[in-house]
């Protein structure tokens, strides 16, 4: 009875397994099908769209207006600096995000290369810090999220 007993689970784990197998053959991603990068915020062409809206919109143009302005402050500012406030990196994570978003956005709306150098370099540096505080998940988490911003929509 015990071997019996043995013998169906052990033809039940290995149908369960194949069975599973072939479901997640099927979910597995053909990456060579994913359209070009950018495809995380701002796709490809979308420009057109936004600034067509902020022509005719006071809301959008001010908005539009603010975020340019702000990037074109960050490229007087100085690069960011690894400098951990206690335990936590993630003023400087949420910093690189802001940073790089506005970067982008102003690059990718007005074409001016001194946004696209300067979110270069940014990315650059942040690259080169020693670490990104592993103790603390959401300085990494954070930190990635900014640096994937700029890989994608650059």
């Amino acid at each position: 009875m015990k071997s019996a007993v043995i013998i169906f689970v052990s033809v039940f784990f290995v149908a369960v397994s194949g069975r599973a197998q072939d479901e997640q053959d099927e979910k597995v991603v053909d990456i060579t099908r994913l359209p070009g990068h950018p495809r995380i915020l701002l796709l490809q062409d979308e420009e057109q769209i936004i600034r067509a809206t902020v022509s005719k919109d006071p809301v959008w143009s001010r908005m539009h207006d603010a975020i340019v302005g702000e990037a074109t402050k960050i490229i007087d500012l100085p690069v960011l600096e690894r400098i951990q406030i206690g335990r936590r990196l993630l003023d400087k994570s949420r910093e690189c995000i802001r940073r790089v978003f506005y970067l982008s956005y102003a690059y990718r709306m007005t074409g001016d290369e001194k946004f696209l150098k300067r979110a270069e370099r940014e990315m650059l540096t942040v690259a080169a810090f020693k670490d990104w505080n592993p103790t603390h998940s959401l300085d990494v988490a954070e930190m990635t999220m900014g640096m994937a911003i700029g890989y994608d929509c650059l």
